[in-house]
């Protein structure tokens, strides 16, 4: 059974993932920039490349998440090169601890997103579909580039184009639904843009065989196999709520002053292919939304 350590494990989805690979009798380390006094879990601060020595012990697969979150905060120019420098440098950091000293490490996933692909309206993108230009996809370009030099001694990489990820623990799904709940519930924007997505449980299984297939190499979508358009999303989320949605969509103008340039993340859709995945062998628990938010609300009831 391998050991996994988790650079980014006290974030939402790095704290699934952990619980989720204890569950299936692996052995968890995390990575943390606090201190503490627990066992599995090793200091480090990528910036100051400074990391526990024992971190890397036992371990087989590295499952790198780390990076400071795109959203609650306006995109100010500091901002954004806050968000490329946290993934570039700790993703730097651990390739270069990995060239240097000695491990096992025999596996390596890293998250990426599929701000990748920039804005397509409805065209459909695989892993092959160019990047876009804007500040999402090239923050995901740097981060890719940054993890795919791990390959080069020897491991083997795979990198997982994240969707909106649906959990109640944290993402996007609870913003949505407040409003709703409020019976102010509609569409922003357009509400024509595709969200590209995926049930919580479904990441979480798409981590496990990255973990333990070794023909899965490269670049993978993490999404389900049937994006919506951000209305259907919200009329889906409204139904299963037992809320009415009646408001027209809120205008991008007035997402853009609210939230500035950061509003592009809610206006621009992709509608993603995981098409490969399938083709992995992967077989997917909740592929429809109204099933995925089902599940989701009954285990909160």
């Amino acid at each position: 059974m391998k050991k996994i350590l988790i650079a980014g494990g006290s974030g939402f989805i790095g704290k699934m993932l952990s619980e989720y690979f204890l569950s299936k009798g692996f052995d968890v380390a995390i990575l943390s920039r606090e201190k503490r006094d627990e066992k599995n879990i090793f200091s480090w601060d990528p910036q100051k490349e400074e990391m526990d020595e024992n971190a890397f012990r036992g371990i087989s697969c590295i499952i790198n998440l780390s990076g400071a979150s795109i959203s609650g905060k306006r995109w100010t120019r500091k901002r954004k090169q806050e968000i490329v420098n946290s993934r570039m440098q700790s993703t730097d950091f651990l390739y270069e601890k990995l060239r240097t000293e000695k491990h096992e490490v025999d596996t390596f996933i890293s998250a990426s997103g599929v701000g990748y692909y920039g804005s397509h309206k409805d065209e459909w993108l695989d892993e092959t579909s160019l990047p876009s230009y804007d500040f999402l996809s090239t923050c995901c370009r740097y981060w890719e580039e940054s993890a795919s030099k791990v390959s080069s001694l020897g491991i083997r990489v795979v990198i997982f184009r994240l969707g909106i990820v649906l959990s109640l623990r944290g993402g996007a799904l609870p913003e949505f639904a407040l409003p709703v709940k409020l019976f102010a519930g509609s569409p922003l924007g357009s509400g024509k843009q595709f969200i590209s997505w995926i049930h919580h449980a479904d990441l979480c299984s798409l981590f496990l065989k990255a973990a333990e297939d070794k023909n899965m190499h490269e670049i993978y979508n993490a999404v389900s196999p049937e994006p919506v358009t951000n209305r259907v999303f919200v009329k889906t989320l409204a139904q299963t709520l037992k809320r009415p949605m009646f408001l027209p969509p809120v205008p991008s103008f007035v997402l853009n002053l609210i939230l500035g340039e950061m509003a592009s993340a809610v206006t621009q859709g992709q509608r993603v292919s995981c098409k490969k995945n399938i083709e992995a062998g992967f077989k997917y628990q909740f592929p429809q939304m109204n099933e995925a938010l089902k599940n989701i609300y009954a285990q909160n009831s």
